[in-house]
């Protein structure tokens, strides 16, 4: 890890997500666990930034909705049927 992150900084990284995971916290199954990490680099911040891709679904693999389709389906419901009248 800490040879990952020295080359981050040569290369000017300044921004990175990381996670880590392991056996279940309770011990049940094998005497010893591995420690996984996942660290990826991300674009330098910068004036009216946005990202397109969050820690939870690069790490997790678990979308994060906002809105509820179902929501937004609605509200849009109302928009075009305002455009029909």
């Amino acid at each position: 890890l800490s040879s990952v992150l020295r080359g981050y900084a040569e290369l000017g990284v300044e921004t990175f997500n990381l996670t880590s995971f392991s056996g279940p916290e309770d011990g049940r199954g094998k005497k010893y666990h591995r420690l996984n990490l996942r660290l990826i680099s991300r674009p330098p911040l910068r004036p009216l930034y946005t990202s397109d891709s969050g820690f939870m679904e690069r790490f997790q693999y678990e979308p994060v909705v906002e809105t509820m389709p179902e929501e937004l389906a609605a509200r849009l419901r109302k928009i075009f049927e305002g455009e029909r009248s």
